[in-house]
């Protein structure tokens, strides 16, 4: 929860727009959408849209789904003018993770899943970004208690912090993604704590 916090800081919630992992829709990437098994968070501007909006209009979102339900919502919200945010950090890397850390570490996925997340995916334990807020397919409750012990059990000898990152969460490489409001509060932010 720290991270999602963290990310979603910079964001008005008034702003019609949905984070997650971004993926593209049989090879479209004028079609993309977020992935479910990651999880996705929708803004208190993108539920209004879609529930004033977009449910009810069979022309921005069918009744019957087109796929999965991440691809029929990714559908209805693009179509409905909610913004698909870029969640990774200043590095590029993902935030939101359709496997569980073992896959990235190893890079043993699926097969298809290079092939639909839109910004790629690296391998190796580097590409998991520090400020990493979900992942898939964990497989048992004591998955979750292994991550439990690792994030908030575990103490460092002779260490200090263990996140020593900006107070204020940089915006993705993708600034495009990130509606104008939030790269005025991201710099209104920074100037106020007095980083660069």
């Amino acid at each position: 929860m720290e991270n999602l916090r963290y990310v979603l800081a910079p964001y008005d919630p008034d702003f019609p727009i949905a984070l997650g992992e971004r993926f593209i829709e049989n090879g479209n990437r004028d079609r993309s959408y977020l992935g479910g098994g990651s999880g996705y968070v929708l803004s208190r501007g993108a539920l209004r849209v879609y529930g004033e909006v977009a449910y009810e209009n069979e022309t921005l979102c069918q009744k019957e789904p087109i796929g999965p339900e991440d691809v029929t919502l990714g559908v209805c919200m693009t179509s409905s003018g909610i913004l698909l945010g870029d969640t990774r950090d200043q590095f590029g890397k993902h935030r939101f993770h359709q496997n569980i850390p073992r896959d990235y570490i190893e890079g043993k996925w699926q097969s298809w899943y290079p092939n639909v997340t839109l910004y790629g995916s690296g391998k190796g334990i580097e590409s998991l970004s520090e400020t990493s807020i979900s992942f898939h397919n964990l497989k048992s409750d004591s998955d979750l208690y292994v991550l439990e012990y690792f994030i908030y059990i575990l103490k460092l000898f002779n260490v200090e912090g263990r996140f020593t990152g900006p107070s204020v969460a940089p915006l993705p490489p993708d600034v495009d993604s990130a509606p104008e409001e939030a790269r005025r509060r991201f710099i209104r932010r920074k100037r106020k704590i007095g980083t660069s």
